[in-house]
């Protein structure tokens, strides 16, 4: 969420704002394909607890399966760098507000280094039955922080300039659709809401359509705030320039207060919980013991994490750990929650094997529906594998110059 507003202000509100609705549909339909993967396994099993990566590794064959830990781990990895990086920067800002932003520079990349560290203590420290009342607390303070920036910034943001036609640039959409996936990106969670609602095919569509329309709804009006409050005149937003960044610099004191708080909750609140996962989900690929029976594992998986995080952060800025998140969107996201879902599904419902399955689609149109989310995965991955290889640049410079 923190980078969206960088990724869809240069092609401008309106356009960006059109292009999240067909990638919201997606998404929901990628979370209850994936829905419908663990309630079929809980049938075949009898487990009521189910695990994404179990799944794609049975469903899956090896290269298939090799595939999407390898995506799997990249994005958890790809969001754990851009936790540290943001989080290091806001740390900074906050130092330099109380006239202590010397106090850091001595060493380089301390300020990413202590942010992992405080996030990282606190993942490890707290057990993973108390993760999500920590979670819940920290969603809390970033809502409203979040209410806060959206009631002074709704004050002193230009809407005209927002959705004035010469700021609209839809050359630049589809530039914006991997953080778009990534700031939409939930499926991870889907084995667990499923447990939580014992598969109950009606409570999951319900819960993953209310569960994701809201945040949805709420990303809208950040852009519209975020960008709103950092137009400076007509034509393409800066390149490279990031407006939550701008905000924090540039805005009135209480909004960019608002907006370096929202960022900071956010930022750590992410890294607290995926850093956790991320261990756990180590152990249980490594087959090593999990939860509170790591052991002397623990420290050194944490460690192993978060330090490499903390100083790759520390040798770049923050937008090169945006690139990280571009990256991961265009190649992780379509791949693990887009691509290898549909396959498995349509394995399941089509294919020779005549396992019995133990729900309905809860996506329907079938054969269409799987389709269309290969289409879009497809021409995500081939469009920016392109463009990331510098073959678009290629071939304009070869034959349009």
């Amino acid at each position: 969420m923190l980078h969206l507003p960088s990724a869809m202000a240069p092609s401008g509100f309106l356009y960006s704002s059109a292009a999240m609705v067909p990638s919201y549909i997606y998404s929901v339909m990628s979370g209850l394909l994936i829905a419908e993967l663990c309630i079929n396994r809980m049938g075949r099993t009898g487990k009521s607890e189910v695990r994404l990566m179990e799944i794609y590794n049975e469903s899956l064959g090896s290269v298939s399966s090799a595939i999407g830990t390898v995506a799997y781990f990249g994005l958890q990895f790809a969001v754990i760098l851009a936790c540290v990086a943001t989080g290091g920067a806001n740390l900074e800002i906050l130092l330099d507000s109380m006239g202590m932003g010397g106090v850091l520079d001595s060493v380089s990349g301390l300020q990413q280094l202590l942010f992992a560290g405080a996030a990282g203590a606190a993942a490890y420290v707290i057990r993973p039955s108390e993760r999500d009342l920590a979670n819940s607390v920290m969603l809390i303070l970033a809502v409203a922080a979040l209410l806060g920036i959206f009631g002074v910034g709704a004050g002193s943001a230009d809407f005209a300039a927002l959705i004035a036609s010469e700021n609209q640039h839809p050359e630049f959409v589809i530039d914006s659709l991997p953080i778009v996936f990534m700031a939409l990106g939930y499926q991870q969670v889907m084995p667990k809401i499923t447990t939580q609602l014992e598969g109950d095919k009606g409570k999951i569509t319900t819960a993953v359509i209310a569960g994701t329309g809201i945040p949805f709804l709420l990303y809208i009006i950040w852009n519209a705030i975020v960008i709103g409050n950092t137009l400076t005149g007509p034509g393409p937003f800066p390149a490279g320039a990031d407006p939550v960044f701008l905000l924090q610099n540039e805005g009135s004191p209480l909004l960019g207060g608002l907006v370096g708080g929202f960022s900071g909750i956010v930022a750590a609140g992410t890294l607290f919980s995926v850093s956790g996962n991320f261990v756990d989900d180590i152990a249980d690929t490594l087959k090593l013991p999990s939860g509170q029976e790591l052991g002397e594992w623990k420290p050194v998986l944490f460690a192993g994490t978060l330090l490499p995080a903390a100083f790759l952060a520390a040798d770049s800025n923050i937008n090169g750990f945006c690139r990280a998140l571009d990256y991961s969107g265009a190649f992780c996201i379509s791949t693990l929650f887009l691509v290898l879902p549909s396959i498995m599904i349509w394995t399941s419902r089509y294919g020779d094997d005549e396992s019995p399955l133990t729900v309905k689609p809860l996506v329907p149109f079938g054969k269409i529906s799987l389709g269309s989310l290969w289409k879009a995965a497809g021409t995500l991955i081939i469009e920016q594998g392109a463009e990331k290889l510098g073959v678009i640049d290629f071939f304009k410079d070869q034959f349009f110059h």
